[in-house]
């Protein structure tokens, strides 16, 4: 059987990690190469892991004008001193390819029960074939924002899933230890989407405005720098400040009004000074 031909997501930004960077700065771009080729080949082997052999190298070897021993010995430069691969002695796999083919599994589960619609139609009751329909609908909600969240930047599904070296931290041997895998986020809501919801749920248009404005502009993280998983949950969570916003916005347009009612009154007075004057000087009954 044929595999699948398919994509996996490539960082813009991987030469920050210090891992990369080392690898780099030791080994020279064709190190670099040989890593993301190792990831590819890890994306297509069925069971996502390859072995440490030198045979597995041979045609890496002859593309860098190397020998697969060294291109054996580079490998496990990767798994031993940079940990950018996990390795058994036998063989070797990546923790972040594991978690793509995971959501990747899971993409495919929504589509197949969305996808048996058509097989229910003709003798399902109505409740049952409306929940199918539902199904249906959510899943291709779902791919039509996942596809858009690709094309958008800065929201990068995005720090959480794009940049794997934020999502771990340095012990006190300076060594990087990779964070658990955390929960599949989901895409930032587009902004008809995030008003209506916020509508329906009882909040000032106003208010729902400047909620979205204010997460367009910081990529839609928390104060403490950290994906937002859940945007309603956010949203939810943001209504109890809605009267304090409210407030302000009111004060500040009692302000503003109160500064124009003061200018105009000044106007008024300075006008009527120069009438005073004016009739001073032309007034010559006096003399």
């Amino acid at each position: 059987m044929a595999k699948e031909t398919y994509y996996f997501q490539h960082d813009y930004n991987p030469t920050s990690d210090p891992k990369i960077e080392g690898l780099i700065s030791e080994h020279g771009l064709a190190a670099y190469g040989l890593y993301w080729r190792l990831v590819e080949m890890l994306h297509q082997d069925d069971e996502h892991r390859l072995p440490l052999k030198k045979y597995l190298f041979v045609a890496s070897a002859k593309q860098m004008l190397s020998k697969p021993e060294q291109v054996l010995d580079l490998v496990n430069y990767m798994i031993e001193t940079l940990e950018l691969f996990a390795s058994d002695g036998d063989y070797f796999w990546s923790e972040r390819v594991l978690r793509n083919m995971q959501k990747r599994e899971e993409i495919k589960q929504i589509r197949s029960k969305a996808g048996r619609k058509g097989g229910i139609a003709k003798n399902t009751p109505s409740d049952e074939l409306d929940f199918a329909k539902q199904t249906q609908a959510n899943a291709k909600q779902s791919e039509a924002k996942t596809s858009k969240g690709k094309e958008r930047k800065g929201k990068e599904i995005y720090k959480e899933t794009n940049n794997t070296h934020a999502r771990g931290e340095f012990d006190q041997n300076h060594s990087f230890q990779e964070a658990p895998p955390q929960p599949v986020p989901v895409p930032p809501p587009e902004k008809q989407e995030f008003m209506n919801y916020c509508t329906t749920h009882g909040f000032h248009p106003q208010y729902a405005e400047h909620l979205f404005d204010q997460q367009e502009s910081t990529g839609w993280l928390d104060p403490q720098g950290r994906s937002i998983h859940k945007w309603t949950a956010y949203a939810n969570k943001s209504f109890k400040y809605q009267d304090k916003f409210l407030k302000s916005i009111a004060q500040n347009d009692t302000a503003k009004a109160s500064n124009g009612k003061i200018k105009s009154q000044y106007e008024t007075r300075g006008d009527r000074a120069a009438r005073i004057f004016k009739e001073a000087v032309t007034d010559t009954s006096g003399f």
